[in-house]
């Protein structure tokens, strides 16, 4: 499941359009990395990452910029929560 989710991101990526949006990508793959680990060790959370990921490209692949775009953005916020509530809290100095 991580391969996959890892290639769905991965293919995701390659279809924006923003160049901005691939470079900021970059800076952010190592964290991204560190929150696929930890959701692996989490079934239901990584089955709720990826029927997101599904839901995307199922938008993406309709056309559907409105859809893929609010479908993004709700993942991208549930990206961050799981990262500071999990990898990002369990690794930050302070702990």
């Amino acid at each position: 499941m991580y391969r996959l989710r890892t290639v769905i991101e991965t293919s995701a990526l390659r279809l924006a359009i923003e160049r901005n949006l691939e470079g900021g990508y970059s800076l952010y793959s190592g964290r991204l990395a560190a929150l696929r680990t930890y959701l692996a060790s989490i079934p239901q959370r990584a089955m709720h990452s990826l029927k997101e990921h599904e839901a995307i490209l199922v938008a993406v692949r309709s056309a559907d910029v409105n859809a893929a775009t609010t479908l993004l953005a709700k993942h991208i916020g549930h990206t961050s929560l799981n990262y500071e509530t999990g990898v990002g809290a369990k690794w930050s100095p302070a702990s």
